[in-house]
């Protein structure tokens, strides 16, 4: 939905000024780059899309249509309305203002869904699938034999679970396949789940032991 001039604060200021911003829009592009630099996961992301976008050529009317662009426009606007004279803001009032618009966006953006409560099951899940048929495939084979030794007379249910361990047995290769193919799929669906467009396996993982660390060692303090 397109957004007037009316609904956004600072709408007036920011076009009577937009000049200003257009002579700053690259060295606030480098501002916001440099701020990524130092985030990760999502808001890394968006505010790379923002220093795109800085670093463009789109007019005043484009602006109004990236809120997320208008929190650092707006804060930058305020630095240089803030000064008495007309010299340009210096290396300080920059990154305050940079820091002021990131404090605009944070207040604004929704905050991106913690990874953990989905991941930390889908492991766990694939993990005990992955015990369950690494124990059908080389251990129960060894109590068939034990048992077909001694002739012992096995209950239904015991019966029955070695048989799916035979089945398990004789078709392991399609059992890997199916064991990959249910973890990129338990996988697709952490990262679809986090609202995040592509699948950063390193960081998804990364973030799951950094947090799970974090959960143990404060545990145990």
């Amino acid at each position: 939905m397109n957004n007037s001039a009316e609904e956004i604060p600072y709408a007036n200021s920011l076009q009577s000024h937009w000049e200003s911003i257009e002579r700053s829009r690259s060295v606030m592009a480098k501002q916001v780059r440099s701020l990524a630099g130092t985030l990760s996961g999502p808001r890394r992301r968006q505010l790379r899309s923002i220093a795109r976008w800085l670093a463009g050529s789109q007019g005043y009317d484009a602006v109004l249509e990236r809120p997320d662009v208008l929190c650092f426009c707006t804060a930058w606007l305020d630095a240089l309305l803030a000064k008495s004279n007309e010299d340009p803001l210096t290396s300080l009032e920059m990154t305050a203002a940079i820091g002021k618009g990131y404090c605009k966006f944070e207040a604004s953006a929704p905050s991106p869904r913690n990874l953990t409560p989905f991941l930390y099951p889908a492991l766990a899940l694939f993990a005990w699938l992955s015990m369950v048929v690494f124990g059908s495939i080389f251990i129960l084979p060894e109590f068939r034999a034990m048992y077909e030794e001694f002739g012992i007379e096995l209950p239904l249910a015991t019966q029955y679970t070695l048989r799916i361990g035979g089945w398990f047995e004789n078709n392991w290769r399609w059992v890997v396949v199916v064991l990959v193919l249910l973890l990129i799929v338990l996988l697709i669906f952490c990262v679809l789940a986090s609202g995040a467009k592509r699948i950063h396996l390193a960081g998804l993982i990364g973030g799951f032991v950094r947090s799970e660390f974090r959960f143990r060692f404060g545990q145990i303090m």
